[in-house]
């Protein structure tokens, strides 16, 4: 399952799904029934509501919503997560599983999972590494004021399961001396 597609053609280097099966699909023997992808080379609105579908049917559901056992997730240099930027935090408080979104810095729609979903999975962690996502990592981490406005700081999954990933460059901010 992906969390999140960008709208671009399956051969653009944007493609999550492309960029995958390039560097790791087609490498592992892994059946295609297995895999539940995001065609962001389709309609972003006939592909949402498509995925939507595919969450209510092959994964239990909890609380009135999908459940994943986990999920992964990066976090930008803005802090989004997933397809959620910060104009659309209210996509942490929302009955839907999937929504269209708009990463303006890279001006591509996005498919995501709603941070219903995410907050939904019994468990969730974040990799997320380099000296870039640095500022943004601490300010999250340390629940400062002003942490509540970047989407990574609302993963707060109900099950309390929740672990960052960090490398050196990326926790850089942390005296861990």
């Amino acid at each position: 399952f992906w969390t999140n597609e960008n709208c671009v053609p399956l051969s653009d280097h944007s493609n999550n799904y492309g960029s995958s099966k390039l560097l790791l699909l087609d490498k592992i023997p892994l059946l295609k029934f297995n895999i539940f992808r995001i065609n962001g080379e389709a309609d972003p609105v006939v592909e949402s509501e498509r995925y939507s579908t595919i969450l209510q049917l092959e994964l239990p559901s909890e609380n009135g919503l999908p459940c994943f056992d986990f999920i992964i997730l990066d976090v930008g240099e803005d802090g989004h997560t997933a397809g959620i930027f910060k104009d659309n935090l209210d996509l942490f408080n929302t009955n839907k599983l999937t929504a269209q979104t708009f990463n303006a810095s890279k001006g591509i729609t996005n498919i995501t999972i709603t941070g219903s979903v995410i907050n939904n999975s019994k468990e969730v962690a974040f990799i997320a590494g380099g000296e870039r996502r640095a500022g943004v990592i601490a300010k999250i981490l340390n629940d400062t004021e002003v942490s509540t406005q970047y989407p990574a700081a609302n993963v707060k999954p109900k099950s309390e399961m929740f672990y960052w990933f960090l490398d050196r460059d990326s926790s850089s901010y942390f005296n861990f001396e």
